[in-house]
């Protein structure tokens, strides 16, 4: 449908949970057309679980109509977060329960990728483009609107540009011009890695008696960071090993093996948790 007068062209760059919920809303207001562009080869989602609070819970029910929000998180599989608990990890006290924190109602842990294709589903196909990698945005030469480039040589114009492609964003420097390179990502001073078992394997490995509530665990201990919750209708556990990086590099991923995370956690190993988390990633 082409644009008239009164109508607003805005592109989306990034397709990931925040442009796709964005498009969710967008799209609803009739004098809007929006057009969404992915660099990836599918609308995908990098990552295991994330957990939505209040504030995203709210935001859900502003975009959906009556009962969508509960619908979409039931299909992606969502699960209630009953409680959270920080647990020693390593050292003499490993094992001991530092806190526990109860639930409520209003925060749940589901899986990214489940999310983001449940987001995506309600979409229009015509106006979601995968293979987009964003080359250029410019002002328009004959029109007050903004040319935006891809590297496969395409453009397009648009009334507006809103960059939802993440830390790594090839908008922010169109935003912050001459700034930009002030406010580029910078390493954290850590790594992470994830990975997914089945609940089954997960008490076989980790123990039964984690998983009696629907809970998400943090283990704190020597250099390092682990934790648990449960995702998938509690039918699988997301597992997540994180350590301090004495010597950050800007890699932005790197080979792990089980050897180095026995090396990092080396002084966790006699502890509750370390070897079965090894064991999982």
């Amino acid at each position: 449908m082409a644009a008239t007068p009164s109508h607003l062209r805005i592109a989306i760059i990034g397709g990931g949970l925040a442009g796709s919920s964005l498009a969710n809303a967008l799209t609803q207001i009739p004098h809007v057309q929006i057009q969404v562009y992915e660099a990836a080869p599918t609308f995908s989602e990098r990552g295991a679980a994330v957990a939505l609070s209040t504030n995203a819970l709210q935001a859900l029910e502003q975009i959906f109509p009556p009962g969508g929000k509960e619908e979409l998180l039931k299909k992606a599989g969502a699960v209630l977060l009953n409680s959270s608990r920080s647990v020693v990890g390593s050292g003499p006290h490993a094992g001991k329960i530092i806190f526990d924190s109860a639930g409520t109602e209003s925060e749940v842990v589901v899986h990214r990728a489940s999310l983001l294709r449940e987001l995506v589903a309600p979409l229009p196909q015509d106006i979601l483009h995968p293979n987009k990698k964003l080359a250029s945005i410019n002002p328009a030469s004959s029109t007050h609107r903004t040319r935006v480039t891809f590297e496969d040589g395409t453009t397009d114009e648009f009334d507006g540009v809103i960059g939802a492609d993440g830390i790594f964003s090839s908008v922010r420097p169109y935003v912050l011009q001459s700034e930009a390179a002030n406010y580029a990502a910078t390493p954290a001073g850590f790594w992470d890695c994830r990975s997914l078992a089945s609940m089954e394997k997960a008490k076989e490995v980790l123990g039964e008696d984690l998983f009696e509530v629907d809970r998400q665990c943090g283990w704190v201990g020597d250099g390092g960071f682990l934790m648990h919750d449960v995702l998938e209708n509690r039918t699988v556990v997301q597992c997540v090993i994180s350590a301090v990086e004495r010597s950050p590099t800007n890699d932005r991923k790197r080979p792990l093996n089980r050897e180095i995370l026995t090396q990092t956690l080396h002084n966790w190993l006699d502890g509750p948790i370390a070897k079965g988390m090894i064991e999982e990633s």
